[in-house]
C-alpha cells in the first residue's frame, strides 16, 4: 500500500492529529535551530537590535497575504451565491464578514464558523481596532525578542530554552491581576516550582560559566519572559474574541509599525553610535532574512494551524521538546560549560525537571479549571510558550 493510500484511509481526526503532530514537531526544530543561527550571526558581530528589527519587519509580508485571502473570498462568495441563485436553491452563503475573517486563518475556522447559528455569528474586529492593539502590542512585542536575541549572546542555547518557558508563569500572573483570571493553591505550587527551576539553572551558570556575562544572559531572558507576557496579556485584554481575529493582518501591522516607527531609530543609531551595522554583510543579511522568514512567519503559521489541529494544550505540551533537543544540540557543537562538570549537569537537569513540571502544571490546571479561561491556554498568538528568535 502507497503511502498516498495509507493517508486516504485513514480518518478525519487521524489526519489532524499527524499533521497537528508533524507541524509541533517542526515548529520546535524551527525554534531551536534559530536559536543556534542568532547566536553564529551575533558572534560575527551583528548588532541584536538590529537583528530583531529585521526579522520583526519581515512579518510584513502577511499583510498582502491576509488582503489576498479576502480577495479570494469574496470571489468564491461571490461563485456561490450566483451559483445558488441559478439553481434555484436557498442563498447559504455565511455573513461576509465573519467568512472573511475565516478564511483568512484557514478552512477549520471557516467550518466552525458556517455550523453557529446566525444569531451567535459576530463580526471580526474592525481595522481600526486592530490597528490600536497592533500598536499597544508591538512595543511589548519588540522588547521581548530583542532581549531574547541579546541573551542568546550571554548565555547557552540550552539555558535560554528551559528560562524561557518561565513566560506562562508571568503571563499567568498577569492574567491574574489584568484579566481576573483565577488563582489557585496547586497554581502557586507550580510556580514555586517553576522558581527553584530557575534559581537553579542560573545559579549553575553563575559557577560553572567561564564567562562573567552567564547570569546577565539569565537575566535577559527572564526579562524577555516578562515582556513576553506583557504581551500575550494586552492582546487577551484588547482582543478578547480571539476566534474572529485573523492573526495574518494583526502579525502585519506589527511588522508594519516596527519597520516604520523603528527605521528612524535605525538610522540615528548608524549615525551617531558605531557598530550598528557591523557585521552586516551579505551573508549575514540573507541568514537574517532567512531566518526571519523561517523563524517568525513560517513557525508562527505552523503553530497556529497545529493548534487549529490538535488543540492548544496538546501544541503547548509537544513545545516541551525544545528543551532535550537544545540541550544535544549544545552538547554537540557548543560544548556548554555545563556538560564538563557532573555537579552543573545535574544541576541544570533537575532545574530544567522543575521548569518544565511547573510549565505543564499550569497549563493543565488552567485548563481544567471550570472558572478559568481555557482558550487563553496554548495558543502562541495569546499565551505563553517559549518565544521564537526574532
Amino acid at each position: 500500500m502507497s503511502l498516498t493510500e495509507r493517508w486516504q484511509g485513514l480518518s478525519r481526526r487521524e489526519r489532524d492529529w499527524t499533521l497537528g503532530v508533524s507541524f509541533v514537531t517542526t515548529v520546535a526544530v524551527i525554534w531551536v535551530l534559530a536559536s543556534f543561527l542568532v547566536q553564529d550571526i551575533e558572534a560575527e558581530g551583528l548588532n541584536p537590535f538590529l537583528l530583531t528589527y529585521i526579522a520583526n519587519s519581515l512579518f510584513v509580508v502577511l499583510l498582502p497575504v491576509h488582503f489576498l485571502s479576502q480577495h479570494l473570498a469574496r470571489q468564491r462568495q461571490a461563485s456561490g451565491y450566483i451559483k445558488s441563485s441559478l439553481s434555484g436553491e436557498p442563498d447559504d452563503v455565511p455573513d461576509q464578514g465573519i467568512s472573511l475573517s475565516a478564511a483568512s486563518e484557514g478552512g477549520d475556522a471557516e467550518a466552525a464558523t458556517d455550523a453557529m447559528p446566525a444569531a451567535e455569528k459576530q463580526t471580526p474586529p474592525s481595522m481600526r481596532q486592530m490597528l490600536i492593539a497592533a500598536l499597544n502590542v508591538a512595543p511589548l512585542w519588540f522588547a521581548a525578542q530583542w532581549t531574547f536575541n541579546l541573551s542568546l549572546s550571554r548565555t547557552s542555547v540550552t539555558s535560554n530554552t528551559i528560562l524561557s518557558s518561565t513566560s506562562s508563569l508571568f503571563t499567568f500572573g498577569a492574567s491574574c491581576l489584568v484579566l481576573r483570571e483565577r488563582f489557585t493553591a496547586q497554581k502557586l505550587a507550580f510556580i514555586l516550582a517553576c522558581i527553584a527551576g530557575v534559581g537553579l539553572i542560573t545559579w549553575s551558570d553563575a559557577h560553572s560559566s567561564q564567562q562573567p556575562s552567564g547570569v546577565s544572559g539569565d537575566l535577559l531572558v527572564l526579562l524577555s519572559a516578562v515582556c513576553y507576557a506583557a504581551y500575550t496579556t494586552a492582546i487577551r485584554y484588547h482582543l478578547p474574541d480571539d476566534e474572529h481575529v485573523s492573526m495574518s493582518l494583526f502579525f502585519g501591522l506589527i511588522g508594519a509599525l516596527n519597520l516604520v516607527c523603528l527605521a528612524p531609530v535605525v538610522i540615528f543609531l548608524g549615525i551617531f553610535s558605531r557598530g550598528i551595522f557591523t557585521g552586516l554583510g551579505a551573508r549575514v543579511f540573507f541568514l537574517t532574512i532567512f531566518k526571519g522568514l523561517a523563524d517568525n512567519v513560517l513557525s508562527d503559521y505552523l503553530w497556529a494551524r497545529s493548534v487549529l489541529l490538535i488543540g492548544p494544550t496538546v501544541a503547548t505540551a509537544g513545545m516541551s521538546m525544545q528543551v532535550p533537543l537544545a540541550a544535544l544540540l549544545d552538547g554537540i557543537f557548543k560544548s556548554p560549560q555545563w556538560l564538563h562538570s557532573i555537579g552543573a549537569f545535574a544541576e541544570v537537569f533537575v532545574g530544567a525537571l522543575a521548569v518544565l513540571c511547573g510549565f505543564f502544571g499550569i497549563v493543565f490546571s488552567s485548563v481544567h479549571d471550570p472558572t478559568g479561561d481555557p482558550s487563553s491556554i496554548g495558543d502562541k498568538s495569546f499565551v505563553s510558550v517559549p518565544p521564537a528568535s526574532s
